[in-house]
């Protein structure tokens, strides 16, 4: 940085509480799910593959919902789909 400094300005450390849970689907695969906030309970879908977890945060989590953040099948901590035999 060119000789600068580098400095912590603040003067504050916020502690976020995300929840770490998992839920069991009908066919045994593991499911990670992060939950964060305090209130009525709300799903959380991303709109496309991949993970989801760095919008569980208690900061983004608007006031009043229970947020809860899915991991796709396959992606993050979430076991993959168990493999289907198709038989005729």
């Amino acid at each position: 940085m060119g000789g600068e400094e580098c400095r912590d300005r603040s003067s504050t450390v916020n502690v976020l509480l995300v929840e770490s849970r998992v839920v069991v689907a009908d066919d045994g695969v593991r499911l990670h799910v992060a939950v964060s906030g305090s209130g009525v309970d709300a799903l959380m879908l991303s709109g496309g593959p991949g993970c989801i977890q760095y919008l569980a945060r208690d900061d983004l989590v608007p006031a009043g919902l229970r947020a809860w953040f899915p991991e796709p099948r396959g992606v993050g901590r979430s076991d993959p789909s168990r493999q289907l035999v198709v038989s005729r």
